[in-house]
């Protein structure tokens, strides 16, 4: 079983990881596109992502999400689409 801290980022690597702070069995990861990597459980659902260039993709310093408050991720998938809906509270750097 998995279970991993609801965010982390690494500034280092400028990379942001959320996952739902839920105990599973991991899969697989897929990849979504060249920055968006999806981990996947044994029954099939969506529970972490990770942001590769999250810094870049939020168009934010780095040093705003090294100081995250509040992380909510959401994540809906059909039978052609999966959306991933992420709303960060930043610190007041």
């Amino acid at each position: 079983m998995v279970k991993y801290d609801v965010y982390t980022y690494d500034v280092s690597t400028d990379s942001l990881f959320i996952a739902f702070p839920v105990e599973y069995k991991y899969e697989k990861v897929i990849q979504i596109n060249e920055d968006f990597l999806m981990e996947i459980d044994t029954n099939g659902y969506p529970r972490a992502i990770e942001i590769l260039n999250a810094s870049s993709n939020f168009n934010v310093e780095k040093s705003f999400l090294e100081d995250v408050h509040k992380v909510h991720m959401k994540i809906t998938v059909t039978d052609m689409e999966i959306i991933v809906e992420i709303l960060l509270t930043l610190g007041n750097k």
